[in-house]
């Protein structure tokens, strides 16, 4: 069987079959089938093995398919392409039958031979197969989609990122309980990159209603929870508690519009490119300050948020938080104060000695407007 990329009308036509598959975990398995039968080319979609598309298209451009995928020498790719360093990601196969009985198999995960891209641009060109159609109407974020549109926009360092953080997850408290934790994280990637609105017009409708607005602060919620704190509960969703705010973003942002409720004359740190002190970025591991703002004596000021309980961990996590301002902003002190719902005896205890830590705990008053 020949290799040379030159191919020959014979070999092009010694090809019945062609089948590419490729999807992920999370998100399920897409298979397209293009077989040459009796004279006519059918093509066929899978969706999790689940037939839903069957059309027959014109012969001319299934042979001039094939000529295309035969001179990027796919003939002469590696039976099987992996990555050992990412957890999930996308897994794929191809599948070329023959006249002659004869099966070539190609398979990969989360790694691809040198002329993928070429590869796709053939699969986009005649059948528009790789860029699936895209998935608006679900509820829930899309992973897979998400992705595919990072991937489009050539953003490898945030899908490595991704990955890293999947296999992270899975390794700490498994797949089904790190679904929420993991979305929220490309949530957070999302509006890093500011491309947010453009990805929820392009893939994910319900993320620009009312429920996906929910979604969105539940996935964010849940992964900071995450980075905190190891969460006893994973559910997609958990029950309300009045007594407390919904989440940690929204006491994030009512404080930091309300700083005067905590101490007076404190206001919003503000650096002079105007970035703020919500959610402060420490380093390029992408630790967070939920709010940094500045005294009257000018000093800065940590806060950090729990919407639940506030455990004596923490003090760890702003000790780090206070030396990388101190070296930031070149001074010998900066304070911190903790507020959360409810202060556990343990950090009471491990901020006894130390003065510079201030502990609130915060409670719901509901006033009503009576409008009619």
């Amino acid at each position: 069987m020949s290799k040379e990329k030159n191919i020959c009308e014979s070999k092009i036509n010694d090809i019945i079959s062609f089948s590419f598959s490729n999807g992920g975990f999370f998100e399920g398995y897409i298979e397209r089938k293009i077989i040459y039968m009796d004279n006519k080319v059918i093509y066929k979609q899978y969706s999790n093995k689940k037939l839903v598309n069957s059309i027959e298209i014109n012969k001319e451009i299934w042979l001039d398919f094939i000529k295309s995928i035969l001179n990027i020498n796919i003939l002469s790719w590696e039976k099987h392409y992996n990555n050992p360093n990412i957890l999930d990601g996308e897994q794929w196969d191809i599948n070329i039958k023959f006249h002659s009985g004869d099966e070539i198999e190609i398979s990969g995960s989360n790694e691809y031979p040198k002329e993928w891209e070429n590869f796709i641009e053939i699969i986009n060109k005649y059948f528009t197969l790789y860029k699936e159609k895209k998935m608006k109407n679900q509820r829930y974020l899309p992973i897979k989609q998400a992705l595919i549109f990072f991937k489009e926009r050539d953003f490898s360092e945030i899908i490595l990122e991704i990955n890293a953080f999947f296999k992270n997850t899975y390794n700490n408290i498994g797949r089904g309980k790190s679904r929420a934790i993991n979305k929220g994280f490309i949530v957070i990637e999302l509006e890093k990159t500011k491309l947010l609105n453009e990805f929820i017009d392009e893939y994910w409708q319900n993320g620009k209603t009312e429920d996906g607005e929910k979604i969105i602060k539940r996935y964010k919620n849940k992964y900071y929870t995450y980075q905190d704190e190891l969460p006893e509960k994973t559910d997609e969703f958990d029950d309300f508690d009045n007594s407390k705010f919904a989440y940690e973003t929204d006491l994030r942002d009512y404080l930091a519009k309300n700083l005067n409720i905590i101490e007076k004359e404190l206001i919003l740190y503000r650096d002079k490119n105007g970035k703020t002190g919500v959610e402060y970025t420490l380093d390029e591991s992408n630790k967070r300050i939920d709010i940094l703002a500045i005294d009257k004596n000018n000093i800065p000021v940590i806060i950090e948020l729990k919407v639940n309980r506030g455990y004596e961990k923490v003090i760890g996590q702003c000790q780090y938080y206070k030396n990388k301002i101190k070296d930031i902003f070149k001074t010998e002190k900066v304070r911190v104060i903790i507020i959360a719902r409810q202060i556990t005896e343990y950090l009471k205890m491990g901020t006894m000695d130390m003065i510079d830590y201030e502990l609130f705990e915060y409670k719901l008053n509901i006033k009503l407007d009576k409008i009619k």
